[in-house]
């Protein structure tokens, strides 16, 4: 007989509560195993034809608590989100004006206790401090567990909170609850603070749409800001000018009321746009604010709400000769 690899699960348990030991064979039923423990030394021996040839499962000295034949995942069956009461798929938040607090959940399994010391809660994939996360059985057989995680103070940038919640079956079934959210500015960049080597602002894409073989104009980052000591600025030469500087972001929430706000100054004439798209460009929706003539830097406001789409674009844009300027563009949920 050839000897055999197989992944043990050793259970220290009392013998008052020992069941024998027991392994999975090749049909995936459990069946007992003869096995004999000397001290710290437990022999047995296994047949390939047992196993299937393969791998297998060893649980020596099975708990009495302890049932062989689960393969169900366990369940979350209650979720808080700073207290209000959540459903697990409304969990992605888009973003956020403040992260959540705390992220509260139960979870409960049908057939074996839940493995409190195998708990696992990560922050963007790094693990979260015990001290923030409190683990409390609800039931005293173990099958039902409260897990709270206290977020603290997070950087402004997108998030993933995961919780993995694993019963102690032998193949161990897990349970997962993720949190996505994000405390980043929804417009990146609006001071033009930030410009790459060529002076275009990190975040945003200048250019003319609609251009001819005419068509002359400078963009880029320039002295000169309201709100720091940058700005952008364009200025129209000659020809066909549709010129735009835009910001892709990520889709928001439908219907909710949004307030977009800057400064300007222009020489002609001068507007924002919000262009939306569902399923393709020819369903396109633009939402336009003009933005008249003003030879000092003049703030301006711009509410809207979105229809369903698929993505969205904010567009700061002039169709005139001479120089227009953009600075301080905030986008925020009213």
């Amino acid at each position: 007989m050839r000897r055999l690899m197989v992944p043990l699960l050793f259970l220290s348990c009392s013998l008052g509560f020992a069941q024998g030991s027991f392994y999975r064979a090749a049909d995936g039923a459990w069946k007992p195993l003869k096995a004999t423990t000397a001290g710290a030394i437990t022999k047995f021996s296994l047949a390939p034809e047992d196993i299937g040839g393969g791998s297998t499962l060893i649980v020596v000295n099975k708990p009495k608590w302890m049932v062989l034949d689960d393969i169900e995942a366990p369940a979350v069956v209650k979720v808080l989100l700073d207290g209000q009461e959540r459903k697990p798929e409304e969990l992605d938040l888009g973003a956020v004006t403040k992260a959540p607090s705390e992220l509260a959940l139960a979870v409960k399994d049908d057939k074996n206790p839940l493995d409190q010391a195998g708990v696992q809660v990560t922050l963007d994939s790094q693990p979260v401090p015990a001290a923030q996360v409190t683990l409390a059985k609800l039931t005293p057989d173990g099958k039902s567990l409260r897990v709270a995680v206290k977020l603290g103070t997070v950087a402004e940038a997108r998030h993933t909170l995961t919780v993995l919640v694993s019963d102690m079956a032998p193949a161990r079934n897990n349970a997962s609850l993720t949190l996505k959210f994000s405390t980043a500015p929804l417009l990146a960049n609006g001071s033009f603070e930030q410009a790459d080597s060529q002076g275009s602002p990190v975040g945003w894409a200048p250019g003319a749409w609609s251009a001819d073989a005419a068509t002359k104009y400078e963009a880029g980052v320039a002295d000169g800001g309201v709100a720091g000591k940058k700005a952008f600025r364009f200025k129209g030469i000659g020809g066909s000018l549709n010129l735009v500087l835009s910001q892709q972001l990520e889709p928001l929430k439908v219907g909710a009321p949004y307030v977009l706000t800057g400064q300007y100054k222009t020489e002609g004439s001068a507007g924002i746009s919000v262009i939306t798209t569902a399923g393709g460009q020819d369903k396109a929706e633009y939402l336009t604010h003009p933005l008249p003539a003003a030879k000092d830097w003049t703030p301006f406001t711009y509410e809207f709400q979105l229809k369903p789409h698929q993505s969205l674009m904010i567009v700061p844009r002039t169709g005139s000769k001479g120089e227009t300027w953009f600075d301080d563009l905030k986008l925020d949920l009213k």
